[in-house]
């Protein structure tokens, strides 16, 4: 299954999506295993407040 066919897969299910925000790939690589729906990542250098 393809990440789009996942995320439209999900789209359908009741309730709200978890998604949760990266700065970088190394946090990215981080977070995947914790089990969220999603994760939005953005190319800003710098890290949220």
């Amino acid at each position: 299954m393809t990440n789009a066919a996942k995320l439209r897969a999900t789209s359908k299910k009741p309730g709200a999506m978890k998604i949760v925000g990266a700065y970088d790939a190394l946090i990215t690589r981080l977070i995947d295993p914790a089990g969220f729906d999603g994760i939005w990542a953005t190319a800003s250098p710098l890290p949220p407040r």
